[in-house]
């Protein structure tokens, strides 16, 4: 049961460490677009 617990937790952590992984890369790719828009005008 302890192990199952702990295993529980690592993938909780696995999936918020996804999402925010996720979102880091979505703001990396709309900051690089916004830039290249900024560049082009």
């Amino acid at each position: 049961m302890i192990i199952a617990g702990i295993l529980g937790f690592v993938v909780d952590v696995a999936g918020a460490l996804a999402k925010i992984a996720f979102f880091i890369c979505l703001i990396g790719l709309a900051a690089t677009l916004a830039m290249k828009f900024l560049r082009k005008t």
